[in-house]
């Protein structure tokens, strides 16, 4: 027969084991959802070799030395899709239609071989943009200023075209549109500015890119003396 202790003794072992298991499993479940995640956010950054294409749509996001880029000058890049508000090495080429509203040109580690570190951004009317990206079809320029967000560089506003915007002369027309006599504006100094009319000739605009050039759907980095690609 079994004795009332030795009921009690198994009693409480079994109140032991199910308190230790309610206590430790929510701790390893947690522990498991975070390996999870942290594995899902590694899966964003791909790495190749800097003698290597970047594929369409991607961007660089960090630049290093690595054993597994050997070669004279030839960095290890991270590279992730070009997203809103993503940080790239500012020197990379980006796709359309992401603007550039942020640069840094302080010496950091992270993008080797790079100008800086550059902030991208989907495009929306009243943007503020810095001037030496690309001026993506249909957008306009509606305003010219200067800021510290673009590293030295001057700073643009964006719109979309509209019947009797006013836009400043340094501004691409876009197809299908013309406009009207220039005048002088605060907003656009030093530039003219000019009242935008929809026609259903195409027009051509003219503007001076001072580190991007557009390729196709993206863009690319003017070759400077200081810039590694």
């Amino acid at each position: 027969m079994i004795s009332i202790s030795k009921i009690k003794i198994a009693l409480a072992l079994m109140f032991f084991a199910l308190t230790a298991f309610f206590y430790f499993a929510p701790q390893t479940l947690k522990a498991e959802t975070l390996n999870t995640e942290s594995i899902k956010s590694a899966a964003v950054t791909m790495y190749i070799c800097s003698n290597t294409a970047v594929p369409s749509g991607y961007v660089v996001v960090s630049s290093g030395t690595s054993y597994q880029c050997p070669g004279y000058a030839v960095y290890q890049w991270g590279i992730q899709p070009a997203s809103n508000g993503l940080t790239a090495c500012l020197g990379s080429s980006y796709p359309s239609p992401y603007f550039i509203t942020g640069e840094s040109t302080n010496p950091i580690n992270s993008c080797a071989g790079f100008l800086g570190t550059m902030t991208l951004s989907t495009p929306s009317n009243g943007l503020v943009a810095c001037v030496n990206g690309v001026m993506w079809s249909p957008w306009v320029i509606t305003a010219n200023g200067t800021s510290t967000q673009c590293g030295g560089y001057g700073v643009i506003t964006i719109s979309q075209p509209a019947q009797n915007l006013r836009i400043c002369s340094n501004s691409v027309i876009p197809s299908g549109w013309t406009v009207g006599p220039q005048s002088q504006f605060y907003i656009c100094q030093p530039y003219l500015t000019e009242v935008m009319q929809e026609t259903a000739v195409a027009a051509v605009g003219v503007t001076t890119h001072l580190l991007y050039s557009r390729d196709g759907d993206k863009a690319v980095l003017i070759q400077t003396q200081s810039a590694t690609q």
